[in-house]
């Protein structure tokens, strides 16, 4: 949620990627979300990795990690969808779907976590 000190979305996308920044700039971690593809798309060394995948087999990890029923689990995912696509189109004015903001979208129904870590890893190594 937003920190306390956010009074409005602006506010709230402020201190985000103020959080965001900070974190990059330590050089270690994984960011996910708060518009950080976009916030850190000129930093060369950030490795933007879009993890995805067709929206069935999204839900059925979806429903098998939440433990949450097909249609609360759908609509669920369709709200986080939106709100993700929403808020970088409103704040980064991108369309999530850009290959460009992305050095590597992954398949991760298509692969157990294992080797999309491994993927990754590799990745981010070779970044220059």
């Amino acid at each position: 949620g937003p920190p306390p000190e956010t009074n409005s979305p602006e506010d709230f996308r402020r201190a985000a990627e103020a959080a965001v920044l900070e974190q990059a700039a330590t050089g270690k971690g994984v960011i996910l979300g708060r518009g950080s593809v976009a916030a850190l798309r000129e930093h060369p060394h950030v490795l933007r990795v879009r993890l995805t995948g067709p929206s069935q087999r999204r839900l059925a990890v979806a429903m098998e990690l939440s433990g949450l029923g097909e249609q609360e689990a759908s609509a669920a995912m369709r709200r986080l969808d939106r709100y993700h696509a929403d808020y970088l189109r409103e704040f980064y004015d991108v369309n999530i779907d850009d290959p460009t903001l992305y050095h590597l979208a992954l398949d991760a129904t298509a692969l157990d976590v294992g080797p999309c870590v491994e993927l990754i890893l590799t990745a981010a190594r070779a970044i220059r």
